[in-house]
């Protein structure tokens, strides 16, 4: 009987993004959307870095400089 090489590594990879952190919704109207995964670590480390990002590309309240009189 022959061993299944990668049947050690399976564990280690969600079942719903398979390891790529992104997962696909059907919305209500049948379109696809890729979505951060919400049940593994990958979908986590997505989620952070898109808050991130989006926390770095919203202005500052003072640093507008058409609020200047």
């Amino acid at each position: 009987m022959t061993d299944d090489p990668l049947e050690g590594l399976r564990h280690l990879f969600c079942v719903y993004c398979h390891g790529t952190g992104m997962m696909e919704l059907v919305m209500k109207d049948r379109s696809r959307e890729p979505w951060p995964c919400m049940h593994c670590e990958a979908g986590t480390r997505v989620r952070e870095s898109r808050e991130a990002a989006k926390n770095q590309s919203i202005p500052r309240g003072g640093d507008d400089p058409g609020t200047e009189s």
